[in-house]
């Protein structure tokens, strides 16, 4: 890569500084470094935190220029980050690693879609291993750098624009009064007319992909339409001719004069005619064409005054592209902006509800398992329906702090499949069917649900998760329908994009309640609502990597879009066959730090007619690990000191063969994939009797089978 100046890596160096210093703090790392690069150059620039001085920066940079192009493509082309230690054999890596002085490094790659490619880079002076979340940050905080840079790239490339066009307007005549496209022209025919004191004009612009003249604004109240429907190649006719060799044309016969072409539908009358090239930097864009059928006849100093007319018109022109690219660049920086600072919410309140969520789990989990017991134990009436509405709120309870966490988790934790959309909108048709047709009936009013299905590919995602997310706004439009009305449900493809829109006709929304649709607790319908529904969608389709679009006004209804990338999974069968049960009494080891929580679970256990062994932490499970063989270990995830991880990890070692189950009040949030590498199920908390019952029996039944159990609670 070629060198860009020795102070490359300064420029506008402050943009970047609280990200840098973000970023290095994020992991821990001595030294944060960015490298940007480019597509279609050999360019690079190198930003860092304050820990690197300007005489190691320089040397870095002067290293890695010495690399080829190549070279730096296809190192982290996989688009996933990668661990390094001192002894790596990637010449890139070596280099850095060499001239900073360091141990290791994490490379997270990004990409910026056409304005080219960049690589976070997390650099440890003192030799270490990766966290077990170093990766997923690395590549969180890689994405928001790309965006970042982008948005900020957008600005500069606007700010340019706008000085140009500033320029642009130093030269403004009457047809600079106007920065809209339509008007510039319009305007400009109407001067150019009364100048030349022509009966009628039209201005001719080129469609450079097609290579087609195409009349923009006629001024003609004989034959506008038939004229509206002319389409000339460069060279054809009058108008052709001027636009392929870049200068005007008199023909005050045109009628008889043979480079002419007759418009269809037009009678052939004496006529004059006068046309001049638009051109703008050198480049014919179009032209400007008079005629007159009163009897006037152009001059050739007609022509001259029509060419400089013609060249103010096509600066005029281009000025009003400019400003309406301009307008569009402001209209993605402000969107680009919006997203930020909307993921950075969403991020905030998901900790926030996440942290909530786990500690609401472990209290519901007591109050649960005790009701449940309680159940079995006392079977009259009058206490048991007592009991049974304590055990119908937990699990209200329970459902709604799942909501909660599958709002938190930014990636699917469900494995992925090919989804039938359309299967999935019928099967969420029939689940709302109560709301939108029954319900609204009762209450006199009707609304009508319209489906247009069309002939879609499969796409990758989780059918549940989807058929939630369609409920949820269909729901949303029902809600939205407070007199009856028409909810709309369509799926098409564009592209190679599964389109699925949901839209209503019904009291719609304004820019304030639309800007806030997606977050968390905001609702607009008091105290029936938890604002929880769109939320949720949110977070589904952002995991399913949508691309979201509403549209709406008051009174105009709502119309949400959603465009999901087509599958590129095999289709796979799946079976499973049924666990015959086990009724074997089972010594288990059971180890939670709340004791309220653990000694519930004992009593669910020995109630399952198997010998419980509580421990209380970590190390107390580990003590008793190392003394006697358990069949069967139930220990939680987040404990102080000794977490789970340490106490399956331990279990593993010594005592190899015995099943695992992990139970955690993050529930969602947890990466089952992952959790499943390392113990035998996963049971979130809060669960019940019934499913602490079939996860034992499964992995003692799996034990031989090798099969990994995943418990997912609805």
């Amino acid at each position: 890569m070629a060198k860009t100046g020795s102070t490359a890596f300064n420029t506008d160096r402050s943009i970047f500084k609280s990200t840098l210093e973000r970023a290095k703090l994020a992991l821990g790392s001595d030294y944060f470094l960015v490298l940007l690069t480019c597509h279609d150059s050999f360019e690079f620039e190198l930003y860092s935190d304050d820990g690197l001085s300007h005489d190691t920066q320089d040397r870095v940079y002067h290293g890695l220029s010495l690399f080829p192009h190549d070279r730096w493509i296809t190192t982290w082309n996989d688009g996933v980050a990668h661990f390094y230690d001192g002894g790596s054999e990637n010449r890139l890596v070596a280099e850095l690693l060499g001239t900073i002085g360091c141990q290791n490094a994490l490379i997270a790659p990004f990409f910026m879609d056409d304005q080219g490619f960049g690589y976070a880079c997390w650099l440890w002076e003192k030799p270490r291993e990766p966290g077990k979340d170093d990766f997923m940050k690395s590549e969180l905080i890689a994405d928001l750098i790309a965006l970042s840079v982008k948005a900020y790239r957008n600005k500069k490339r606007a700010r340019e624009r706008g000085d140009k066009l500033a320029a642009l307007l130093k030269l403004s005549t009457s047809i600079y009064s106007s920065l809209n496209y339509t008007d510039v022209l319009q305007k400009a025919i109407n001067l150019s007319m009364e100048i030349m004191a022509a009966d009628g004009g039209a201005i001719f612009i080129l469609d450079k992909d097609k290579l087609l003249l195409r009349p923009i604004v006629i001024v003609d109240e004989r034959y506008k339409e038939e004229l509206s429907s002319v389409t000339l190649k460069p060279g054809d006719g009058i108008t052709g001719r001027v636009v392929q060799a870049g200068q005007g044309i008199i023909s005050n016969n045109s009628d008889t004069d043979p480079r002419s072409v007759q418009v269809p539908g037009t009678p052939v009358d004496k006529e004059s005619l006068i046309s001049a090239p638009l051109t703008w930097s050198g480049e014919v864009i179009g032209a400007i064409t008079l005629w007159s059928y009163s009897g006037k006849s152009f001059a050739k100093e007609d022509l001259e005054v029509l060419t400089i007319f013609a060249r103010q018109t096509a600066d005029a022109i281009e000025n009003a592209k400019l400003f309406e690219s301009l307008e569009k660049a402001y209209e993605e920086l402000s969107a680009t902006q919006e997203q930020l600072v909307m993921a950075e919410k969403l991020k905030a309140l998901g900790e926030m509800a996440g942290g909530v969520a786990h500690d609401f789990n472990n209290v519901l989990g007591t109050i649960l398992g005790r009701t449940q017991l309680l159940m079995r134990k006392y079977r009259d009436g009058a206490i048991s329906r007592e009991l049974g509405v304590i055990e119908e709120a937990t699990l209200k309870g329970r459902r709604s702090v799942q909501r909660l966490q599958d709002f938190t988790h930014v990636s699917s934790r469900k494995k992925h499949e090919n989804v039938d959309i359309n299967k999935t909108v019928l099967d969420a048709i029939d689940t709302t069917g109560p709301a939108w047709k029954d319900t609204a009936q009762k209450m006199g009013v009707t609304i009508k649900l319209h489906k247009q299905l069309g002939d879609v590919a499969a796409m990758e995602g989780s059918h549940e998760e989807l058929k939630e997310a369609v409920c949820n706004v269909i729901l949303n439009s029902v809600d939205a329908l407070p007199d009856g009305g028409n909810i709309w449900i369509k799926t098409f493809m564009k592209g190679d994009k599964v389109v699925l829109q949901i839209s209503d006709d019904g009291i719609g929304m304004d820019e304030t309640v639309k800007n806030k649709l997606f977050l968390p607790f905001f609702t607009t319908k008091g105290k029936k609502g938890f604002g929880m529904g769109l939320a949720v969608v949110y977070g589904i389709l952002f995991r399913h990597q949508a691309d979201i679009a509403v549209e709406s006004a008051p009174g105009q209804g709502a119309v949400f879009t959603f465009a999901f990338n087509r599958s590129l999974l095999r289709t796979e069968e799946n079976g499973r066959m049924p666990v015959p049960r086990s009724s074997q009494s089972l010594s288990i080891l059971v180890v939670d730090d709340d004791l309220g929580l653990l000694a519930v679970i004992g009593d669910m256990i020995e109630f399952l007619n198997h010998k419980c062994i509580k421990a209380d932490s970590g190390r107390a499970a580990m003590k008793l690990l190392s003394q006697e063989r358990f069949d069967l270990v139930i220990t939680d995830l987040g404990m102080p000191e000794v977490g789970g991880w340490e106490v399956a990890r331990f279990c593993r070692e010594h005592s190899p063969g015995t099943p695992i189950i992990l139970i955690s009040g993050w529930g969602a949030q947890l990466d089952n994939q992952d959790a499943l590498s390392k113990v035998d199920a996963v049971l979130p908390k809060p669960f019940q009797m019934d499913e602490l019952k079939e996860t034992i029996e499964r992995v003692t039944v799996a034990l031989s089978k090798t099969e990994k159990i995943n418990i997912r609670l609805t």
